[in-house]
């Protein structure tokens, strides 16, 4: 068979606990799961092609040429549940293009597996590892045989969404293939620290064994066992020589939650990197309590360049209160250590924990200068999907905001943040500052400057640091108090549940929009649509002036009965869209339709307000808003 990977574009989300310019400019990382994912359907002997449409820049159109180019039987996705709706807007745009069936997998699909099925443009979903599944799956598909015996498949029969359970246990990390590098355009890729051509990102372990309330890595062992597990020191080092010699990669971070939790091994890979002659550099992440050193002393020798630690805070009550399980003094110790061998820092901070506020966030930025970190990464506490602190959240307001943001019956938002004092304007301004506090300093940016290695590293932080001063001026909170008080101004908006309350069966309402080659803007207008009200009817009216919109007609093929396409020929001058809802109403009535409501499909008319003209048609004849 022949599968299609596609990496869309990743944009920053208003709940994301970092700024915007940060999201934007701190990596553009590989997607090395994508690259497991490819590697494990090519050890199956099928063809595969993988699209970084994020790190290349491409559009949806730039991607559909490639894939009619390649003709693929099936397109494939990996869903996360911060950037769901941006890959949802590609697979509705690219199945109603191409007709092909649609498969994503990642971690949604554990989390969230019967919402993310709920949109009809994805036919089918892989929970659970797909290193044995998937191979299992598309034999299944190529061969038309049974799906009952793949565990974690989720599929379609008809209306009904069929599944099985996925399986608990993890495989061997050694028994993985490499990821498919050879696939993936490796000279674009870097990180804000990094320093040379070509960069990659490396796994070497999965889960992490400690507690901490906020992290969703820790969290995996609610569907993984062991959630924690490691690789072989020689597996990690043949990986990375076939990085070295077949890539041409000279920098590698590793992207693991706690690298030297196995201190022995850790210091294997590093005496195997000199032994070998790899003339790498590398970074990883680690906990500052587990700092060694003797494995720093080897890890500095065999390229080892900056580490990244969880420090989050100064405070040792707010430590405590996040299960951090670590002491300030041990940060201390750490710190220094990695100094001693020429090793560079990057903390981990955070604002807006249980017991943050203006004083503590301050001292806590004081304390990072104290250290001398060369970096520090600053986020907004989030209650993060599987976590402790989402099940605090949940329990607090009584609502599952993640579960029903995915369902798209929640908008996309700040989700509240009970344990803080702080409001999210409070939390905001304070991460601005603390930003502002530690990299404005003109001594701190002379030395950076006199450590840029390349042109390419001096305009990037141009660039960043000149996004970061603007930056001041934008915030997602003041654009979330701007929607709710037009939305407070208008008519209290009625949820999707009220619905079912009024008199209104939702077969007999119909919506008609007319549109004219609005393709991107129709698969985002359905999408709402249908996910709000799956058992009402809309009729598209494309007004053609010229050959047929084939993209409108395989709109079809997601929303089948629900979706009736009329095509209009350009008859007369005029005024073309009220002649398309004419249509599009006669059409209406001739099913007996009790209740139309039109639409325009530019995005200016919000789904969520239908349930509202259903209340309000229930006293009157017409309503219009």
């Amino acid at each position: 068979m022949r599968i299609a990977l596609i990496h869309p574009p990743i944009k920053h989300r208003r709940f994301s606990e970092n700024l915007k310019v940060v999201d934007e400019e701190f990596t553009l990382s590989p997607p090395i799961i994508l690259a497991y994912v490819a590697a494990i359907i090519e050890k199956a002997g099928h063809n595969v092609i993988l699209i970084d449409a994020h790190s290349l820049k491409l559009s949806e159109d730039s991607v559909l040429v490639k894939i009619n180019s390649f003709k693929p039987d099936i397109i494939a996705f990996r869903v996360d549940t911060y950037q769901f709706y941006n890959a949802l807007e590609w697979i509705e745009y690219l199945k109603a293009a191409t007709g092909l069936p649609v498969l994503v997998g990642g971690i949604n699909m554990d989390l969230y597996p019967l919402e993310t099925m709920s949109y009809k443009a994805i036919d089918f979903g892989l929970a659970g590892e797909a290193v044995n599944s998937l191979p299992a799956f598309l034999n299944c598909l190529e061969n038309s045989k049974d799906y009952r015996n793949i565990p974690g498949l989720y599929w379609r029969e008809g209306e009904t969404i069929k599944f099985n359970p996925p399986l608990k246990e993890t495989v061997n990390f050694d028994d993985y293939p490499f990821p498919a590098r050879h696939l993936l355009p490796n000279e674009v890729y870097h990180s804000f620290v990094s320093k040379k051509k070509n960069f990659t990102i490396m796994l070497t372990q999965t889960g992490c064994p400690y507690r901490c309330r906020f992290c969703a890595i820790s969290a995996i062992k609610k569907f993984r066992t062991p959630a924690y597990r490691k690789r072989s020191w020689e597996n990690v080092v043949r990986e990375l020589e076939i990085c070295y010699y077949d890539f041409g990669i000279r920098e590698v971070d590793i992207f693991d939650a706690t690298f030297f939790l196995d201190s022995e091994r850790d210091k294997k890979i590093c005496e195997e990197i000199r032994k070998r002659g790899l003339k790498i550099t590398w970074t990883c992440r680690s906990r500052v309590d587990i700092a060694r050193e003797d494995v720093l002393k080897e890890a500095a020798k065999s390229g080892l360049r900056m580490v990244f630690w969880g420090i989050e805070s100064e405070s040792q009550n707010i430590l405590n209160a996040i299960h951090k399980d670590i002491k300030k003094e041990q940060t201390i110790r750490a710190i220094n250590l990695s100094k001693k061998y020429g090793i560079k820092n990057l903390g981990f901070l955070m604002v807006g924990n249980s017991g943050d506020n203006k004083d503590s966030i301050y001292r806590t930025i004081d304390f990072a200068k104290k250290l001398g970190l060369d970096y520090v990464q600053i986020c907004r506490t989030i209650a993060k999907p599987s976590t402790e602190l989402n099940d605090e959240l949940i329990k607090l307001t009584g609502v599952d905001w993640w579960r029903g943001y995915i369902a798209g019956k929640i908008e996309e938002r700040r989700w509240p943040i009970p344990w803080s004092k702080l409001t999210q304007e409070e939390v905001e301004d304070l991460l601005k500052k603390a930003y502002y506090r530690f990299y404005f300093r003109p001594k701190y940016i002379l030395k950076i400057l006199l450590d840029v290695k390349s042109i390419d590293e001096l305009l990037r932080y141009i660039k960043t640091g000149i996004r970061m001063l603007f930056h001041y001026f934008y915030t997602d909170v003041k654009g979330f108090k701007e929607i709710e008080f037009v939305k407070s101004i208008a008519h209290m908006k009625i949820d999707r549940d009220e619905v079912d309350k009024l008199n209104v069966n939702l077969k007999d309402a119909y919506i008609v929009i007319p549109s004219f080659r609005e393709n991107e803007n129709l698969t985002k207008v359905l999408r709402q649509i249908f996910s709000l009200y799956p058992e009402i009817n809309v009729v598209l009216v494309d007004s053609e002036f010229g050959e047929k919109n084939r993209f409108v007609d395989n709109l079809k093929v997601i929303y089948k009965d629900n979706l009736t396409v009329i095509h209009l020929k350009k008859h007369h001058e005029g005024n073309e869209r009220g002649y398309a809802v004419k249509e599009g109403m006669k059409f209406a009535l001739s099913r007996s339709a009790r209740v139309i409501v039109e639409m325009d499909s530019d995005l200016s008319h919000n789904p969520f307000y239908i349930a509202e003209f259903l209340k309000y048609i229930q006293n009157y004849d017409i309503v219009i808003g």
